[in-house]
């Protein structure tokens, strides 16, 4: 947990642009902030995982691995957004790889984590959750 983080820069993630400085310090309790060095994999396709990540700052690419070993990019990440939410509410293995492009600032939420704040902070929980589901719905329209 670091709650050095300035609020505006965490209002910068879209799922938290709405939360009052009251409501970032409790989100914050609950989470894990990582720094995140360039070229650091965060985790890779096919690998199980039970969490989801929101960029305070940085760049990251999401990318998935042919057959062969190519790497093919599906996405740049920025500070602002979020990846990581299948595994996260469907208990799904990764469907891609991500690594860090540049030294990166990321917040991580796990199931655990998310049934604390929603059983201490339902108010809180249901604000992120909601503002979650609003800011990826544009995501998902893409892939269909």
């Amino acid at each position: 947990m670091a709650t050095d983080l300035p609020p505006e820069k965490l209002r910068r993630i879209k799922s938290l642009a709405k939360f009052t400085d009251a409501e970032l310090g409790e989100f914050l309790k609950f989470v894990d902030v990582t720094p995140c060095s360039r070229g650091t994999t965060l985790f890779v396709e096919g690998n199980p995982g039970d969490s989801m990540f929101l960029i305070v700052e940085g760049q990251l690419r999401v990318y998935s691995t042919k057959a062969g070993g190519e790497r093919v990019t599906l996405r740049m990440l920025q500070s602002g957004d979020a990846f990581g939410d299948l595994a996260l509410f469907h208990n799904m293995n990764r469907t891609a790889s991500v690594e860090a492009v540049t030294d990166s600032v990321l917040i991580q939420l796990s199931q655990a984590a998310l049934q604390n704040l929603n059983a201490q902070q339902s108010g809180i929980a249901s604000k992120f959750l909601f503002a979650l589901a609003s800011s990826l719905s544009p995501v998902y329209a893409t892939f269909q």
